[in-house]
């Protein structure tokens, strides 16, 4: 059933995702001690942006009783990424919240499938950086 005055957010999420598409590299060159150098103001203005989005994220988890559209799974990775963001502490916590948002939602049967390939997805992410991170650590030893 297609409703004119339903919100449509497929097209707002793909746009979403297309500016933040550089979100976890920026993140990675943040220097919170330096918060007035020249490269940390433009990653800051994408972090805030990105900050923006968990709140409409929270918003839209909080305000619907029982599910999301399926577009928003594709958020899942990117929270998990940030959930333990220690140069910004409020967006690890708002990415945390966002994910418990996320997960009290029901999930329509015919989307499991895809949150299951999600997952899948942030598994290999974590397997991938942990593994990227210990080959550092073991590197400046």
């Amino acid at each position: 059933m297609d409703c004119d005055f339903c919100p449509k957010y497929e097209p707002f999420v793909e746009f979403l995702f297309q500016n933040l598409e550089s979100i976890e590299e920026q993140a990675a060159k943040y220097q919170a001690n330096e918060k007035d150098s020249e490269s940390n103001t433009e990653i800051r203005k994408q972090l805030l942006k990105f900050k923006t989005v968990l709140e409409w994220i929270l918003s839209v988890c909080w305000d619907n009783e029982s599910s999301v559209p399926p577009c928003f799974f594709q958020f899942i990775p990117l929270l998990c990424t940030f959930e333990s963001y220690d140069p910004d502490p409020e967006i690890a916590q708002l990415s945390g919240v966002a994910l418990s948002g996320l997960a009290r939602t029901l999930i329509n049967p015919k989307y499991l499938e895809l949150v299951l390939e999600t997952l899948d997805k942030v598994k290999t992410h974590i397997k991938i950086e942990t593994i990227s991170h210990s080959h550092l650590m073991s590197n400046t030893k």
